[in-house]
């Protein structure tokens, strides 16, 4: 009762063919820089929210909080979230075509 996909499974693992993971260095970088714009987008967007304080605030020990800081946080850490999403996707991309290419490469 062995499928043709259990027979491939097996080929791939009993060793019976050299598989390569190396993968590309710009998939990593690319992967590496979304991972790092979603970290730096989200706590910049947090700091944003906590200290933004209002320029026109007449209090110099406690200043009134921006009116908008929220707005500017929460944008700030969509944005980001897309932007990161985005690289880490095209990094993920790369890398899938590398293995691909290395599998038809006879």
């Amino acid at each position: 009762m062995s499928t043709e996909l259990d027979h491939i499974i097996q080929e791939e693992s009993s060793g019976n063919r050299p598989v390569s993971y190396a993968t590309n260095p710009i998939a990593n970088v690319l992967h590496t820089l979304g991972v790092g714009i979603l970290i730096v987008g989200i706590i910049a967007g947090v700091f944003i929210i906590a200290a933004l304080e209002d320029p026109g605030s007449t209090r110099s020990f406690s200043p009134d909080p921006h009116p908008l800081r929220w707005v500017y946080g929460v944008t700030l850490i969509i944005s980001s979230l897309f932007s990161g999403m985005v690289f880490v996707g095209f990094g993920e991309t790369i890398k899938l075509l590398t293995r691909i290419k290395e599998n038809t490469e006879t």
